[in-house]
């Protein structure tokens, strides 16, 4: 099955990270993308005024990055912020690695 609906929730309090939501069914994947993968990528750019726009502008790149790992089981159990598990909610983590062979705009 396919994720759908890649989008940035809002608020992302958390500065160390920017989250990217994508739903299948019941299921909703949250993938984060670390502060220094974004600021390395982006070196020139205010992380703190545009880390949505930098990664809401290469959901196109995310997006599959995202679909492979979610594909190939390579997540989590993702807690809500209370540290609540529902078992349908899964956490992708984006490292370097992933970045591999991709070009960020």
């Amino acid at each position: 099955m396919s994720l759908s609906n890649f989008r940035l929730p809002f608020p992302q309090p958390n500065l160390e990270f920017v989250t990217v939501v994508a739903d299948e069914g019941k299921v909703r994947a949250f993938a984060r993308i670390a502060r220094d993968i974004i600021e390395d990528a982006f070196p020139d750019e205010d992380y703190h005024l545009g880390r949505f726009g930098m990664v809401g502008r290469n959901l196109g790149v995310f997006g599959p990055i995202i679909q492979a790992k979610f594909d190939a089981h390579d997540y989590t159990d993702h807690k809500d912020p209370l540290g609540i598990v529902s078992g349908n909610d899964k956490l992708i983590v984006i490292d370097r690695t992933a970045l591999i062979g991709h070009k960020l705009q």
